[in-house]
C-alpha cells in the first residue's frame, strides 16, 4: 500500500475535486429550479391579463351580441385561443 492511499487504490486528492464538483451541480440545479419557476409564474401572469383583457372587451361589447351567441360558447373558443397564445 502506498502512501495517502486507501486500500482500494483511489486518490484522496480527487476527494476534493468531487466535493467541489457535486456543491456546483448542486447550485446549478437551485438556479435552474428558480429559473423554471420564475418563468413559470411569468407565464402564468400572462394567461391572467389575456383573461382579464378578454373579460373587459366582453364586458365593452352590447347586450345584442350575447342574445345572439351562448355564453358558454364563447368562453369556449376563447378557451381554445389561450394555448394558440401560449405557443405564438
Amino acid at each position: 500500500m502506498g502512501r495517502g492511499r486507501d486500500r482500494s487504490g483511489g486518490d484522496p486528492g480527487r476527494l476534493g475535486e468531487l466535493t467541489v464538483l457535486l456543491i456546483g451541480l448542486y447550485l446549478l440545479a437551485g438556479a435552474l429550479a428558480w429559473a423554471g419557476g420564475f418563468l413559470l409564474g411569468v407565464g402564468l401572469r400572462v394567461v391572467a391579463d389575456l383573461r382579464l383583457a378578454l373579460y373587459e372587451h366582453f364586458q365593452t361589447l352590447p347586450l345584442g351580441f350575447f342574445t345572439e351567441r351562448r355564453t358558454g360558447e364563447l368562453w369556449r373558443s376563447s378557451a381554445r385561443a389561450a394555448p394558440a397564445s401560449r405557443r405564438s
